[in-house]
């Protein structure tokens, strides 16, 4: 049982404000997780494209000196 002594109230507080830091904290990190996990998923995603491209466009070149060199 709470007392209604000023000092356990102020401690009461502290608690409180000690408690709302705490939450506060969670989910500024439960966001930079979540931001951290998109930018990874996104990261991956143009660089998978990026490497297509790349690999269509040196593999067409190929082809195309392969049948220049069979003329």
């Amino acid at each position: 049982m709470l007392s209604s002594s000023p000092s356990s109230s102020h401690t009461d507080e502290e608690e409180l404000l000690v408690a709302e830091r705490d939450r506060t904290i969670r989910q500024t990190s439960a966001k930079n997780t979540a931001y951290r996990d998109a930018l990874e998923e996104i990261s991956g995603e143009l660089y998978a494209a990026a490497f297509a491209e790349t690999f269509k466009r040196s593999f067409d070149l190929h082809l195309q000196r392969a049948a220049g060199n069979n003329e």
